[in-house]
């Protein structure tokens, strides 16, 4: 009778939770740590059962996959990134926070937003972080390190962008302009992180991405390019632009041998099949959330985003399960 009563315990938790599943990017923090506390005393219940109720893998494959996928976080954020210097945002009226416990320790959820003094309608966290200013002006922070994650001060960088990326992987940043040219920072080493000056990059973006799955970009025609030769390698200037068919795009992301990336109508994508033999990947993969702007998690398959109000962490990686 004790198995019995474990299975229909089971049943009645996968009921709870996939419905709460079709909603999980709606969830509070609470909920979704109510739920995957449910998730975990379910499986802890179908690994004591007996053989046949084990190899019923339906049941367990229910329970284990109807977990969310986005975890909610506190705060509203507009833009969100992430990199080894940690989660940091803007909010909609262009103030800075850094997401408290998460300096180079991008898989983590953080515990609450510090305000950084300053004002930023853009942010980029990577080797080091970057930012752009309501009116295109350029800054970088100094000052970042384990005992003080939110650094020292903003130094202005010469130049004018209207959006900027930074690498965690390696020395890299791109950006772009009001009028869509595209930049790339040289000189970048550990005795001078800022930098020596601005190349331009033959081509129009009006969104760039750089990571170690590359150089990707969108233009204003949402058409999708990779930067040949920046694979693994994204601090070179690469070599040219492939044009990747198959999906519109108004923002990617690149990470962990995935790109990531949001169409118009706020849709998520991931380009799959990505690797050193494929460096372009193989196909666009649609995800069921809304995002209206995903950043790639530098060194792990995962992503965080914002939607109108919310800010989430994504909590499975790809591909999914």
């Amino acid at each position: 009778m004790g198995n019995l009563h474990a299975v229909k315990a089971v049943v009645l938790l996968c009921v709870v939770t996939l419905w709460f599943g079709e909603e999980a990017v709606g969830m509070t923090s609470q909920e979704a740590a109510q739920i995957n506390s449910l998730l975990e005393q379910a499986v802890a219940k179908v690994q004591h059962l007996n053989a046949r109720v084990v190899n019923n893998q339906d049941l367990f494959v229910a329970v284990v996959q109807s977990a969310p996928r986005w975890k909610p976080i506190d705060g509203s954020m507009k833009y969100v990134s992430v990199g080894s210097n940690g989660v940091w945002g803007v909010d909609h009226n262009n103030a800075i926070f850094y997401r408290s416990g998460t300096f180079e320790n991008e898989a983590s959820s953080g515990t609450d937003w510090v305000n950084v003094e300053g004002q930023l309608k853009q942010v980029a966290s990577g080797y080091a972080v970057w930012g752009i200013g309501t009116t295109n002006l350029i800054y970088t922070r100094l000052g970042t390190s384990a005992r003080n994650p939110t650094g020292t001060a903003w130094e202005q960088i010469a130049g004018g962008l209207k959006q900027i990326d930074v690498s965690s992987t390696a020395y890299s940043v791109w950006g772009v302009n009001r009028h869509d040219y595209i930049y790339r920072r040289v000189g970048i080493t550990a005795d001078t992180p800022a930098g020596t000056h601005w190349q331009n990059i033959a081509g129009r973006l009006k969104f760039v991405s750089t990571g170690s799955a590359g150089v990707w970009g969108a233009n204003v025609h949402n058409q999708v390019f990779y930067r040949t030769g920046t694979y693994g390698n994204e601090a070179s200037a690469g070599i040219g632009w492939d044009y990747i068919r198959g999906q519109l795009l108004k923002q990617v992301s690149s990470g962990d041998n995935v790109v990531w990336g949001v169409d118009t109508n706020n849709k998520v994508y991931i380009r799959e099949g990505i690797s050193p033999s494929t460096p372009t990947g193989t196909e666009w993969r649609q995800l069921p959330e809304k995002m209206e702007q995903v950043e790639a998690n530098p060194r792990f398959q995962l992503a965080w985003g914002v939607n109108s109000t919310d800010v989430f962490q994504r909590v499975a990686g790809v591909p999914l399960t």
